[in-house]
C-alpha cells in the first residue's frame, strides 16, 4: 500500500507528462530539417547503433527491449531510407548485422546540435544549483527505472 505522499508525487509526475505532451515537447526536440520522417524510435535505434557498432538484430532488440518483429519494421524503414545497412554475418549467415551509413552519422550530428539548442533554451533561466539538482534527480530516476547506474556521469 502506498502512502499519501507517494500517491501525490506520482500524480504530479503524471501531470508533468501530460503537460509536456500537450505542448508537443518531443516534436520541439525533433527539428524539421530532415528529408525523411525520423520517429523517436528510429532516433533511439540510430543512437544505440552509433554507440555500439555492428550489432546483430538480437543484440539491438535486447538493448532496446524491442521485440524482433517491431525492430524489423523499424530497420526495414531505415534501410529503405538509406540510413542503415543490413548484412549477413560472414561466419554465420543466420546472424543479421545492422550498421550505420554515412547519412545516419550526418543526421545524428545535426540532431545532436538541434537537441543541444533546445535543451539550452529550456534550462537557460534555471539557477545552476537547481539545474544540478534536477539533472542528478533525473539520473537517479533513470537508474531506478533501468536498474543500471550510469557510470559515466559528469560531476
Amino acid at each position: 500500500m502506498l502512502d499519501l505522499e507517494t500517491i501525490k508525487l506520482v500524480q504530479r509526475i503524471r501531470n508533468l507528462e501530460v503537460k509536456l505532451e500537450e505542448r508537443n515537447f518531443l516534436k520541439r526536440l525533433k527539428p524539421p530539417i530532415f528529408e525523411i520522417d525520423l520517429s523517436i524510435k528510429d532516433y533511439v535505434v540510430l543512437r544505440v547503433l552509433s554507440m555500439h557498432k555492428n550489432l546483430t538484430m538480437s543484440e539491438l532488440g535486447e538493448r532496446l527491449s524491442i521485440n524482433l518483429s517491431t525492430l524489423t519494421r523499424i530497420i526495414d524503414k531505415l534501410v529503405s531510407d538509406g540510413i542503415v545497412t543490413r548484412s549477413n554475418d560472414p561466419d554465420d549467415r543466420r546472424i543479421v548485422r545492422i550498421g550505420l551509413l554515412p547519412k545516419a552519422e550526418k543526421l545524428l550530428k545535426i540532431l545532436e546540435k538541434e537537441q543541444t539548442k533546445s535543451i539550452i533554451s529550456f534550462i537557460k533561466n534555471l539557477p545552476r544549483q537547481d539545474l544540478r539538482k534536477i539533472v542528478g534527480l533525473l539520473e537517479a530516476l533513470v537508474d531506478a527505472i533501468t536498474g543500471f547506474p550510469d557510470t559515466k556521469k559528469i560531476a
